[in-house]
């Protein structure tokens, strides 16, 4: 694949030149051809056509290459207490990009710190770099460059990428996921939002007793693991003073792998914040996700300007079995 792209990219320019070479050599021969015989000038006249639709199709497969430009940008986090599975994940995505993509930019943080606080600041030193790319991309003269995104992070670090790239940028990415079956095109981001209900979708509403009534948990349980998982966030909750939690609930795990499946789950999943949030809502609000990084990135993305923020994700730490904020302390 990387050969095919390559020569897609160099054929026009060979072909232009030869057929540019050729019209020079054989245009003033044809016209010379007319004061001579009949032959001369049906023969230098059929080479000088030839070179000219050489030089058109070189034009033509120019245009085509250029339409079919795909960009994808590379953003990486490697998570310190999983390093060596996190450097497989990486080198799998980025076979992957080299495989799929006409260019490749790796935007990345070897090591993302053991410190939370730390991790939160270098994240955001991610998402500039990640920011400055997508802008590079969207001033390039050929508007029809398509962009994509490859992450390999975990869900923090991804819904914290995606606040910063939902605050930043207005253009259509396509954000890729993979898994033991491999990669494959998951969600459009700042793209036309795919509303369609997905069946194996439940929302719900909980009070969390003698807590802040104007702060929410938007809680995505996307494994099929029960309620096993939302006791963890009952606690969660009550430890840091919020008095709701919006649950959204897959039936039948896993998803589909395909596209409208995750973008529908981010659909529904915000449709049902906008229904079910707090009437008098005033910050403060976490999202926690039990599922793929993708959709943290994805409601981050949703999430960056919405009124009722600043949104904050919950990490587990499953040493100790409790959830931690993720973002920088004030200095």
């Amino acid at each position: 694949m990387p050969k095919r792209r390559a020569l897609a990219q160099v054929a026009p320019t060979l072909l232009g030149a030869v057929g540019t070479a050729a019209a020079a050599a054989f245009g003033p021969e044809f016209v010379k051809s007319f004061v001579g015989t009949t032959d001369q000038a049906l023969w230098f006249g059929a080479l000088f056509a030839a070179s000219a639709l050489l030089i058109a199709f070189a034009l033509i497969l120019r245009r085509r290459y250029e339409r079919e430009t795909q960009v994808a940008i590379l953003a990486s986090a490697i998570d310190p207490f999983g390093r060596a599975r996190g450097q497989a994940i990486y080198e799998s995505a980025r076979r992957y990009c080299e495989r799929t993509f006409t260019t490749v930019v790796t935007a990345s943080s070897d090591s993302v710190p053991e410190n939370r606080n730390d991790a939160a600041a270098a994240v955001d030193r991610l998402g500039e770099r990640v920011n400055e790319l997508v802008a590079l991309c969207e001033g390039l003269s050929q508007s029809s460059v398509r962009v994509s995104l490859v992450l390999t992070m975990r869900n923090a670090a991804a819904f914290r990428l995606g606040l910063a790239f939902g605050r930043s940028h207005r253009r259509e990415v396509v954000v890729h996921h993979g898994d033991s079956h491999g990669y494959f095109p998951a969600a459009r981001v700042v793209g036309p939002p795919h509303h369609a209900e997905h069946r194996s979708l439940t929302r719900d509403k909980l009070r969390v007793d003698g807590k802040d009534a104007s702060r929410a948990c938007l809680f995505l349980n996307l494994e099929g693991r029960g309620n096993a998982s939302l006791e963890r966030i009952i606690r969660a909750c009550k430890e840091h003073d919020v008095g709701w939690i919006v649950e959204i609930k897959v039936a039948n795990s896993p998803l589909p792998r395909t596209q409208p499946a995750y973008e529908s789950v981010v659909s529904y999943a915000m449709a049902a914040w906008q229904e079910l949030r707090p009437p008098n809502p005033q910050g403060g609000n976490i999202l926690i996700v039990d599922g793929v990084a993708v959709f943290s990135f994805l409601l981050g993305s949703q999430l960056a300007d919405d009124p009722d923020g600043p949104w904050v994700y919950f990490e587990y730490d499953i040493e100790n079995g409790r959830y931690y904020p993720f973002k920088p302390t004030a200095p």
